[in-house]
This record gives C-alpha cells, structure tokens and sequence, in this order.
C-alpha cells in the first residue's frame, strides 16, 4: 500500500546517504539485511554478493572485487558502487594488497581520476607527482582544497566532451573534506495533519468545512432509556412531539422518526 511504499522509498534513500559497509555485514550478519535497500542491488544480488564474498575470505578488498571476484556485470556496478563503502583502514591491516582510499568515500569509482587531479592541482605540485600521495595528503589536510576553481575545471571537462560536471566536481570536493559524512536530518515525528493526509491523500484544499462528501451508512445506534426511566417514558405522551404536517412523531429522547401506527410498539421496545 502506500504506506508501505513510502517507508521502502525512506529506507533506500537513507540507507544510500550514509552507504553500506559491506565487511561489516560478513562479520556482524544482523547487519546485512540493508545490503538489500543499496541502489541496483535487491533482496537477490544482495544476496549473491555476500555468500560470493564467503566463499573468498570474508573480504571484500576494494570496489574493483566486486567485477572481479564477485561478477557483477557493469550496470548493477556503475549503480551501486558509489554505496558500498570500505574501511580502508581496517582492510589495510588484513592484507598486503593495494587498498584504494577513494573506496572508503562515496566518490564513484568513474571520477577516481577527477578526484585525483583535485588533489594535486590542491596541492600545486607537477602532474608528474604521485597522485596517491597527493590525494592522501589532501584527506588529512582538506582546507587545501579551498582555493581550486572548481567552474573552471568544471568547464574544462565539458570542453574535454565530459558533459556538464560541475555539481560532481563539488560533491566530490565535500567528500573528500568529510568522508562519509552522515547527512540524515534529526528525526521528527509526523503531526497528525502530516499522518492524515499520508494516509488519506486528502489536504485542506481537497477536505474543508461544510464540503459534501460522499460515505456509505454501515449502521445506524439509537440510544436507549436507562431502565429506571423507562416506566415513566412509556407512561408520558409528552416524550413525543409530532413532526409538523408530517404523520411522523418525533422521540424526544432518541430523536428517531416514529409513523403513528409504530409510535405504542417504539415506546415497549425502547
């Protein structure tokens, strides 16, 4: 319903900001079932990434594994790389091989070598220098990365045929200031107006004050007479009125229509 499709939407969007490590759903597997809400993936491939991961060491070394090792074909890739995020440091210290420190940020693998570049013109040293070095110096010391014109290299990519990236080129200079930086908003309960229209699909505009609506009667309740008045009801005339040029009697007590005929059999029953 739509309830429920709005919490699975809420779900996948904060599940995405703050991204999925996935080593840590391998070592804690209470932990794996948001693996499922990560962008191209799915209760499925979600799956088929983690028992792949299982049967090769429990460690998933960078993001190039998951073509490598675990197969994923390349548009489940390009959608979901950017999500899975690894702690390069504690990966760092289970192996020998090279570990990717862009791995552990939510920079796509596609823009690696824009994120590189930015590190080096940051630090203004020659584009012979190790851009790895550089990128690593630019993590510990991210104010440097103030002073780029990021318009210019911006329109220098659109020049190259890259098309218009200066919205990445920004997102890619917060990240590497703050890493994964959890961008979820304090929570705040729904209000009751808030939770009405969610479930209604109705708002002040389309609901107000002495609008016709239509509805269906399910059952209609009287209210009965207290059993120690019910002697002197039946017994007083003046408990009904009639309903002028009409042949019905009002109930001053139940306020219910009454044909004269019923009016002696409404005053037993009730």
């Amino acid at each position: 319903d739509d309830l429920s499709n709005a919490l699975s939407r809420e779900i996948i969007n904060r599940v995405n900001e703050v991204g999925v490590d996935v080593n840590r759903c391998l070592e804690h597997p209470h932990t794996a079932n948001v693996l499922q809400f990560v962008c191209g993936l799915g209760p499925r491939k979600a799956t088929h990434l983690l028992k792949m991961l299982k049967q090769h060491d429990h460690l998933l070394e960078s993001r190039t594994k998951l073509v490598t090792l675990c197969r994923m074909g390349p548009k489940v890739f390009m959608n979901c790389a950017g999500f899975i995020k690894i702690d390069t440091t504690r990966v760092a210290e289970k192996t020998d091989a090279y570990v990717e420190v862009l791995d552990g940020s939510r920079v796509h693998p596609e823009t690696y070598e824009w994120a590189r570049k930015m590190a080096v013109d940051a630090l203004e040293v020659d584009d012979s220098a190790d851009p790895t070095t550089a990128l690593e110096e630019i993590l510990q010391a991210p104010d440097r990365l103030k002073d780029l014109d990021l318009d210019a290299f911006a329109e220098e990519l659109k020049r190259q045929g890259f098309g218009e990236k200066k919205a990445t080129l920004y997102d890619i200079s917060a990240e590497l200031n703050h890493r994964y930086k959890d961008q979820r908003r304090p929570f705040i309960p729904l209000s009751d107006q808030e939770l009405f229209a969610l479930l209604t699909k109705e708002s002040k505009n389309s609901l107000m004050e002495e609008k016709r609506v239509c509805g269906v009667v399910t059952g209609v309740q009287f209210k009965k007479i207290p059993e120690d008045q019910r002697a002197a009801y039946i017994s007083g005339q003046e408990h009904m009125q009639r309903i002028q040029e009409s042949e019905y009697w009002e109930c001053s007590f139940c306020r219910m229509p009454i044909t004269s005929n019923k009016l002696y059999e409404h005053l037993q029953i009730k």
